[in-house]
This record gives C-alpha cells, structure tokens and sequence, in this order.
C-alpha cells in the first residue's frame, strides 16, 4: 500500500512516500505503480516469504497533491495469465497530509 510516511523503510527524503506491493508467496509478476501522475515500471518482481516489495521513496506527495485535494494511486499488472490472481485498488487519500 501507499504510506506517506515511508512506512516498511522510512523514506529519507522529507514528504515522499512508500508503495509496496505484497503478494502470496512464489508469485511472479511484473507491474507499474503510480501515484499521481508518478509512474514506476514496468518491474518485474518475484515474491518470496511475506515480504512486501516496492520503494521506499517513491514521489513527493505535496508535488501531487498541488493541483487537487485528491491522489489517484494504482498498479498496473502486465502479465494478463496472473491477472485475475491480482487485486487492484484505487486509493484516494484526502487532503491535507502533513508532509
């Protein structure tokens, strides 16, 4: 999920957030998350144990909160044979977050 705090690594840059993904164990996929208009991907990502992966610094949230009180967040799975496996949600976090 998203973390405005960095959460699972704690961003060292003041106001980025974290976003990570975790899927069940010896899954394979390959993804694209964004936040805002921020995109990271295609990247290809093998899950083992319950660790979540993702970035630790992913964006500034007060870059894509300027122009709205609202942030779309997502990932885009690639690989249509493990879609259907893969829920994706949405997650529109309100304004104001302290940064």
């Amino acid at each position: 999920g998203i973390q405005p705090s960095g959460g699972e690594a704690a961003p060292e840059k003041k106001g980025y957030c974290g976003f990570y993904v975790r899927c069940p164990s010896s899954s394979e996929l390959v993804v694209t998350l964004f936040v805002g208009s921020v995109r990271k991907g295609p990247i290809r990502t093998s899950f083992d144990g319950n660790a979540a992966k993702g970035l630790p610094e992913f964006c500034s949230l007060r870059e894509q909160l300027a122009d709205s009180e609202d942030i779309v967040c997502g990932v885009e799975v690639h690989n249509p044979a493990l879609a259907d496996d893969v829920q994706v949600k949405v997650i529109a976090l309100p304004s104001p977050i302290a940064v």
